[in-house]
């Protein structure tokens, strides 16, 4: 089931119910807002920077288990190197940067993913998922025991789940390792020196960009045409509803707002004035 959001009436969820491509993002929601693009780190205070902004449009509803044996309840599932399943967990020994454990995963190109991760038993070095072959991208490093998330945008061609030993080498356990596609179009910041604020005003929740050089980028499975809505909540002000606009397999956002959406069509009548509506109160200071 979809994930509910808000107080009953109406929800930008609602324009997106036949499928429809674009993007909903909310800052007043800071379930969805992270520090890193990486989104390990919760955004929680005003003045924070934003890294990644989850697309609530489709529910932010997570996809099957794609991991075979991703409790390391069996010997099987896995190519390994340097680290043996045993007791229910990959116990690592690595001398060095090694793949310590691969397996075959369908991933899609340019969709996002939820990994969770859990290490104990650690001794020395660090480890990283990589989603390999083709345009490989990773996570950050898990330094210490503890439970991770990562959520991981796919890179084109990735067919291989890998974790890595890395630098002087990982010694320690994983216990699980899970990855489920995290439905939208999440739009993240290209560098830590791209990330905007999180700010408030009033009772306005924003993202604060520079109008130099933070953004915030968006790739979609397909271009959305020349049809689309480009909604904006602005701060303190009258919101704005852009119709007809053109929009490709991506969209970089560097403009403040309170709320966004994108969509690939025309709205209806009611449809406007329903997100007039909300525009309005969610850019309220």
């Amino acid at each position: 089931a979809l994930r509910q959001w808000g107080a009953a009436g109406f929800s930008p969820l609602s324009l997106f119910a036949s499928g429809e491509q674009g993007a909903w993002y909310d800052p007043s929601d800071l379930t969805t807002m992270f520090q890193d693009s990486a989104g390990t780190t919760p955004v929680t205070a005003d003045g924070q920077p934003v890294g990644l902004i989850l697309d609530k449009s489709k529910g932010l509803v997570l996809g099957p288990e794609l991991v075979t044996n991703g409790s390391f309840d069996v010997g099987t599932g896995w190519s390994l190197t340097n680290s043996t399943i045993s007791g229910g967990k990959l116990v690592c020994h690595a001398g060095g940067s090694v793949y310590l454990a691969t397996q075959s995963v369908a991933f899609s190109y340019p969709k996002s993913y939820e990994v969770n991760v859990v290490i104990s038993g650690l001794v020395s070095g660090n480890c990283t998922v990589v989603f390999g072959v083709g345009t490989n991208v990773s996570s950050s490093a898990m330094t210490s025991n503890g439970t991770y998330k990562f959520i991981i945008a796919s890179g084109s061609g990735n067919s291989e789940l890998r974790i890595l030993s890395s630098g002087s080498g990982f010694v320690g356990n994983v216990d699980s390792i899970s990855v489920k596609e995290l439905a939208g179009n999440h739009a993240a910041a290209p560098s830590d020196a791209a990330r905007p604020l999180k700010t408030s005003t009033g009772a306005s929740k924003w993202v604060n960009y520079d109008a130099i050089d933070d953004v915030l980028n968006a790739t979609f499975p397909s271009s959305l045409g020349s049809s689309c809505t480009v909604c904006r909540a602005n701060v303190g002000g009258a919101p704005t509803i852009l119709t007809g606009q053109t929009i490709g397999t991506s969209y970089a956002d560097s403009t403040d707002h309170a709320g966004l959406i994108i969509i690939n069509r025309a709205l209806t009548g009611q449809e406007t004035t329903d997100v007039t509506a909300w525009l309005t109160a969610k850019g309220a200071t």
